[in-house]
């Protein structure tokens, strides 16, 4: 009888150590989150500074036209439509944006193997 009463409390005891576990690990899913979410608001914060600048290279705030598609390097937004043209909003971390960084009117960069043309930037 004691045995039982010892394993009940034992396995009550490991069942509250793993809600406790659990807890941990959406806490620090949310931090992470939280952390994105606070990086991506610099960088909105950045474009809405800057955004009435002339852009040589790809960087930040750049929009970049290739003979693909349509770059607009700022947050992790996905596609955009504005005013009947289509963008594709990547992030300045994504590889697409790392294999393009500092490129010019002109000039070429290849990512997973697709080679594009730097048509213009502004």
């Amino acid at each position: 009888m004691q045995k039982d009463r010892i394993a009940k409390k034992d396995s009550g005891s490991g069942a509250s150590l793993l809600s406790a576990a659990v807890a941990h690990l959406e806490i620090q899913a949310l931090e992470q989150d939280l952390d994105y979410a606070v990086k991506e608001m610099r960088v909105l914060k950045y474009l809405l500074k800057t955004h009435q600048e002339k852009h040589e290279k790809a960087g930040l705030g750049a929009i970049v036209v290739t003979h693909r598609n349509t770059f607009f390097v700022c947050s992790d937004l996905q596609r955009l439509d504005m005013e009947g043209e289509k963008y594709i909003a990547i992030s300045n971390q994504c590889p697409l944006f790392k294999s393009m960084r500092s490129k010019k009117k002109g000039e070429k960069f290849t990512h997973k193997d697709l080679t594009y043309h730097i048509l213009d930037i502004y």
